[in-house]
């Protein structure tokens, strides 16, 4: 779990977390009642005047909460990131490749088959560089 040290945290980082998660609980909340799911709103509803009204009474006592938030965040993105990269990976840049190849393209042999490699001859000792 991410930790936060409590002599650190100070009141503009509590407000700054309360008053995003707050409207984003909010938007949330009118998002549910609209799809007619009220006991879920009301609960999204309570969730964002709690914290939006702690950012602006008692910012510091957001620590915790804003250090549970983060650790949750942070083990979804080590499940999500590889799961979207793979995804992005054969779905889009595979079958583009597929596809190029299919046509005759080399992104290598582009330039008209010539290499950019350049051919150093060196006298020099290279075991002692620097």
């Amino acid at each position: 779990m991410v930790t936060i040290d409590s002599t650190r945290y100070s009141k503009r980082q509590g407000r700054k977390f309360g008053l995003t998660l707050g409207p984003a609980f909010a938007a949330l909340a009118a998002f549910l009642w609209w799809q007619n799911h009220m006991r879920a709103a009301w609960v999204m509803a309570a969730l964002a005047g709690l914290l939006s009204f702690l950012a602006l009474a008692a910012p510091t006592s957001l620590r915790r909460v804003e250090s549970t938030w983060m650790g949750f965040a942070h083990a979804l993105s080590r499940v999500t990131t590889p799961v979207f990269m793979g995804i992005v990976y054969y779905f889009c840049i595979t079958p583009i490749g597929a596809l190029r190849r299919a046509f005759g393209k080399d992104a290598i042999r582009a330039s008209g088959g010539a290499s950019e490699w350049v051919e150093h001859h060196s006298s020099g000792d290279l075991n002692r560089q620097f």
